[in-house]
C-alpha cells in the first residue's frame, strides 16, 4: 500500500495504520445499540472509477456469517474460497461464516475454475 496518492480525492489507509495505536478500542467504541448501525465498509470501484464504500450493518454480517449453517454446513466441514476476495459475498460469507461455524477455512491464490475443482477434490472440500 501505499502512503499518499496523487488525487486529491483518494485518501489514503497505510499512513492511518501507521499513526494508529496498538492499544484495544475501548468497549463503548465497539458497543451497538442498533443492528442497522454499521460494522464495516466494504470499498468498490464504483462507476466513477473513484472507490466508494458499501456500508455493511451488523445486521447483514449476522445474518452472512450464518449463510453456511443455513444451508447445512456443520463444524466438520471445511470451506473453500478462491482469492481474490473481492465481493462482500466472499469475505462476508466465507470468513464470517467459517468463524460461525468455527472451522478452518482454506483460501486458494487459484483463479481458473479448473484448478479449482482440482483443488477442492484433491482436500475433499464439501463446501
Amino acid at each position: 500500500m501505499k502512503s499518499h496518492c496523487e488525487h486529491r480525492q483518494v485518501h489514503t489507509l497505510q499512513d492511518k495504520i501507521d499513526a494508529a495505536s496498538d492499544c484495544p478500542v475501548p468497549a463503548v467504541l465497539r458497543a451497538t445499540n442498533s443492528l442497522k448501525s454499521p460494522t464495516l465498509y466494504i470499498f468498490t470501484s464504483g462507476t466513477t472509477g473513484l472507490p466508494k464504500a458499501a456500508v455493511i450493518t451488523h445486521l447483514q454480517s449476522l445474518k452472512a456469517a450464518g449463510g453456511f449453517w443455513a444451508f447445512g454446513a456443520t463444524e466438520t466441514d471445511v470451506i473453500y474460497i478462491p482469492l481474490p476476495l473481492y465481493h462482500s459475498a466472499a469475505s462476508l460469507i466465507g470468513i464470517g461464516g467459517t468463524i460461525e461455524l468455527g472451522r478452518p477455512l482454506d483460501l486458494s491464490e487459484a483463479s481458473v475454475l479448473s484448478c479449482d475443482i482440482k483443488l477442492i477434490k484433491q482436500q475433499s472440500v464439501p463446501v
